[in-house]
């Protein structure tokens, strides 16, 4: 008697930071492009404007949830790196979302997006040499964490991963992220308009 083929499997459900970094891949990559064109290592004043862009966009992270140690931590960074250069934080964009009443799902994708943003730290950090910047003055939120990037970003993932969405909560996580990325690419063309 042949045994029976056993009935088919439901697909595993995606991980949200798989979905998440499949879903923001072209605009994440066009945001990168842009970036490089603004030459933010090419003078200190360059410089102090992708400060202020990093500082609209951890301040934003940071106000869906004040308990977020890692967002608001970073945001201190930045303002110590602004200190540094003599220039003290922006006022926010009065077209800022309105964050603190965005979805749990949305404020995820967000997050997915400032996390992620540790793993060019490093690179950028290599760049900011040559402005005599460091991880102990004016570049300070661009140094890794002490836990390594490769560690750091692993435990982010894993704790985005743990979190159950359905597939509205992913789309509406998927619709933050890009939302996020498409907010720091507005913040590069306001901070880099007085060319």
């Amino acid at each position: 008697m042949p045994t029976p083929t056993p009935p088919p499997q439901p697909p595993l459900a995606a991980l949200l930071s798989v979905v998440l970094k499949t879903h923001t891949r072209d605009v994440h990559d066009r945001l990168d492009q842009h970036l490089l064109k603004q030459r933010i290592f090419a003078s200190r004043e360059r410089y102090l404007c992708f400060l202020r862009v990093q500082w609209h966009f951890h301040e934003a992270v940071a106000s869906l949830d004040r308990s977020a140690d890692a967002a608001a931590g970073r945001l201190q960074l930045i303002v110590h790196d602004l200190a540094d250069l003599g220039a003290r934080p922006p006022t926010a964009h009065g077209w800022r979302p309105s964050l603190h009443v965005a979805s749990p799902a949305a404020a995820l994708g967000w997050h997915y997006v400032a996390e992620g943003s540790t793993l060019g730290a490093a690179v950028l950090l290599k760049a900011a040499a040559a402005l005599d910047l460091h991880g102990r003055y004016g570049a300070r939120h661009l140094a890794p964490s002490p836990l390594g990037v490769a560690e750091y970003w692993r435990r982010a993932r894993e704790r985005l991963d743990a979190v159950a969405l359905d597939s509205t909560g992913q789309s509406q996580a998927c619709a933050g992220a890009s939302d996020a990325f498409q907010f720091v690419r507005r913040c590069v063309d306001e901070e880099f308009s007085f060319e």
